[in-house]
């Protein structure tokens, strides 16, 4: 039964436009600003672990972005029939923070559960959800189709709100994975904190040093 259903949904999902006219692979966010060495207020939007976790500017105004693209009067990927590409850059409406973000997406998660029956493939679409990384944030979650509409050039332009880093001069105790313990005390510590950064890039990957006091020679400020 469980074959036949996959078999069903890939045969649903073939017959549906996945592109809207090429635009969306062209799209390109320009990475995140960086000033080495300089001292900078930041807030840590998602933790995986102190080795990996995103950062934004403080006074970043994404609520202004959220405004912008709500003016926008395009339609949803459910209303037009397709589904974006992996990769492809979109907006999702975030429902828990009422914003509307820019997105990737990464990956097709299939039919809502319970919805795998129907078998018209306009009715399908509307139960299609597919993960996406929030470019200005960090985290991941899957949207419904019709919570997702495509990312436009004016937005692409501005840089992303959001820097992968790794705390600098810390390492797991037994050197290859971080406990629930140490992450949950990592999450505890920087959890709705201004913090001061200072940002060391290491080829592909940046390091950062974490104060909780702005720079203050001889102070004891680190996280």
């Amino acid at each position: 039964m469980a074959s036949k259903q996959m078999k069903h949904q890939c045969a649903l999902e073939g017959g549906i436009n996945r592109s809207m006219d090429g635009q969306e692979a062209a799209l390109r966010i320009p990475e995140f600003q960086i000033k080495k060495f300089e001292e900078m207020p930041v807030v840590v939007t998602h933790v995986v672990s102190p080795g990996n976790f995103y950062i934004q500017h403080k006074d970043n105004n994404l609520q202004e972005l959220s405004d912008i693209m709500a003016k926008k009067n395009s339609r949803s990927y459910a209303e037009i029939n397709c589904i974006p590409d992996i990769g492809a850059y979109v907006m999702g409406w975030s429902a828990e923070q009422e914003l509307w973000c820019r997105a990737q997406v990464t990956k097709i998660c299939g039919m809502k559960s319970g919805n795998r029956h129907l078998c018209s493939r306009f009715e399908a679409i509307r139960n299609i959800e597919v993960e996406i990384r929030r470019i200005d944030y960090g985290d991941s979650t899957c949207l419904s189709l019709w919570n997702i509409k495509e990312l436009c050039g004016e937005i692409a332009k501005i840089p992303a709100q959001a820097l992968q880093v790794s705390l600098a001069d810390v390492k797991p105790v037994n050197g290859e994975s971080w406990s629930t313990e140490a992450v949950r005390w990592f999450k505890d510590k920087v959890n709705k904190r201004t913090l001061y950064a200072r940002l060391y890039p290491e080829g592909s990957r940046v390091i950062v040093e974490l104060f909780m006091e702005k720079g203050k020679i001889g102070a004891m400020r680190y996280v």
